[in-house]
């Protein structure tokens, strides 16, 4: 889960450590909740595929903070698990916990939100404007 590397003579552990087992058994038991399909998702991998950077408002994500610090970094759902949305790597995005937080179970925020975020997370800067719904699910309506 955190790519830390570990060895182990049983092949029931595939954690390097229980907060890591724990930390995988929620994301897994939200999504088969919803009856959503699920593929192992690793969060550095994520987050390396993302470069760190929060994929709402594009700021940078502080690595060594944790939940609940605001500019800790999370996994959001681009269509989210209560709209149909699966857990798996492509559905998935780096976001800071405050954006992750003020999404809530939207497809994406708006650019009111988007601006008054910028101010509250990092450092003020330009920002690509959000992607349509039709780019994100072509199913929405």
């Amino acid at each position: 889960m955190c790519s830390a590397w570990f060895v182990t003579d049983n092949p029931k552990h595939q954690h390097c450590s229980p907060r890591c087992g724990r930390r995988a058994d929620k994301d897994k038991r939200r999504a088969l909740e919803r009856n959503a399909f699920v593929a192992p998702v690793s969060r550095p991998q994520v987050y390396e595929r993302d470069h760190w950077t929060c994929q709402l408002c594009r700021e940078p994500v502080a690595r060594d903070q944790v939940v609940p610090h605001p500019q800790a970094p999370t996994l959001d759902h681009v269509i989210p698990l209560a709209r149909g949305g699966t857990h798996e790597p492509a559905n998935v995005q780096l976001a800071h916990y405050l954006c992750n937080s003020t999404k809530t179970d939207r497809l994406q925020l708006d650019d009111r939100t988007l601006v008054s975020l910028r101010g509250k997370v990092g450092r003020m800067g330009t920002y690509p404007p959000p992607p349509k719904i039709q780019e994100i699910c072509p199913y929405s309506t």
